[in-house]
């Protein structure tokens, strides 16, 4: 299952423990203030599978 979402939506699946590998898209870009993507998450304990640079985003694959 893909769950597509800002880091409101991705925080609330990490903190209820629903997320088993976490794809990052990193564009440097942020509107407004920014939103924090590990709120409420607790110890979460995740390991680097993968990353992929292109000029205009980085991609990083995580795994619990």
């Amino acid at each position: 299952m893909s769950i597509a979402g800002g880091p409101g939506v991705t925080s609330q699946y990490l903190a209820a423990g629903h997320i088993d590998e976490l794809r990052l898209h990193v564009a440097p870009f942020v509107a407004g203030g920014g939103e924090s993507l590990f709120v409420g998450a607790g110890g979460l304990e995740l390991t680097p599978v993968s990353s992929r640079t292109t000029p205009h985003v980085t991609h990083l694959v995580y795994r619990r």
